[in-house]
């Protein structure tokens, strides 16, 4: 979610980031994450605008694949607390030990990782930016996987508080996930020899925010329309022998998260990484279409979206 630089915007965050950030430590997970969805909430109801600009947007994207009398409305509620979901959880990471991160999250698909790491192949969970994804990462690391993160940290367009408090004080709490996260910008070695190690790997396949893109992307259908999708994770596969693996978060509850992992994608070298990620798109697209309040990027949707040529 796209959110603009302005006044207002360096005093929520000078609360956020010093009151709220030390009261979260004194509470229980699970409440914790309800104080973040009524956070989300409170925002909602607070953005007008921006709540219109996601609604127009969902009903322009969903437009021909549901109902359209579905529920907009809670869907649009479900973003803004997604949103701050995605951003807070932050705080609570470090007191996470793996008994309190079983109460909040769960693993389904589990056998499917576990049988790529006893043969010994690296694993790249492919996910979009759909629900808390770095819990995915933590919850990993708190399992004893050894998990790595390719991400795109930046502090560009930031304010001063911007840069020199929230995105400051957000790098030294990354530091504390259970496992390392490597700027897509950088020399990715680290990945390569992760993955011949038999690492898990986490990596989007629908870009950065603000349309920022690393590497190769090919535009493949989507939502009735067309939309750029990352190609790299299908190189990075086939290049160290990695099994390609689908990854998608979703809220269950106020403060209870599951992550669904798929069978691995055919990396059959007559496959094209076009193919390959065709069928990652379909299973992106299905969950999307069922839960849309959990994608982070509706609010970019009309500059990220191709229609089809008449």
């Amino acid at each position: 979610m796209i959110v603009h630089e302005s006044f207002a915007r360096d005093l929520a965050r000078l609360v956020v980031w010093y009151p709220v950030r030390w009261g979260v430590r004194l509470l229980p997970p699970k409440l914790a994450y309800k104080l973040f969805n009524r956070m989300g909430d409170l925002y909602f109801h607070l953005s007008p605008k921006k709540r219109d600009r996601l609604i127009t947007q969902m009903k322009s994207g969903l437009k021909g694949l549901i109902p359209e009398d579905s529920p907009y409305h809670r869907w649009a509620r479900e973003s803004f607390q997604t949103h701050y979901i995605n951003q807070m959880q932050i705080f609570v990471f470090p007191f996470l030990t793996p008994a309190k991160m079983e109460q909040i999250h769960q693993f389904s698909g589990l056998e499917y990782l576990e049988k790529a790491q006893s043969e010994g192949k690296g694993v790249i969970l492919l996910h979009g930016h759909f629900g808390p994804a770095h819990l995915t990462l933590h919850a990993l690391g708190l399992k004893g996987y050894p998990a790595m993160q390719i991400g795109l940290p930046t502090d560009e367009g930031l304010s001063w508080i911007g840069k020199n408090v929230a995105f400051r004080l957000r790098m030294k709490y990354e530091k504390k996930i259970k496992a390392e996260i490597i700027p897509a910008t950088a020399f990715l070695r680290p990945i390569l020899e992760g993955l011949k190690e038999g690492k898990v790997i986490m990596t989007t396949g629908d870009g950065a925010g603000k349309g920022k893109k690393v590497g190769d992307f090919v535009s493949l259908p989507f939502l009735g329309g067309k939309m750029d999708f990352a190609e790299g994770p299908v190189k990075l596969a086939r290049k160290t022998g990695a099994v390609l693996m689908p990854a998608f978060t979703l809220q269950t509850g106020p403060a209870s998260f599951v992550t669904l992992l798929h069978p691995p994608l055919d990396l059959t070298e007559s496959r094209s990484a076009d193919e390959v990620m065709s069928d990652w798109v379909n299973l992106f697209e299905k969950h999307l279409i069922k839960h849309p309040g959990f994608w982070h990027f509706w609010d970019e949707f009309d500059s990220r979206f191709k229609k089809n040529q008449p």
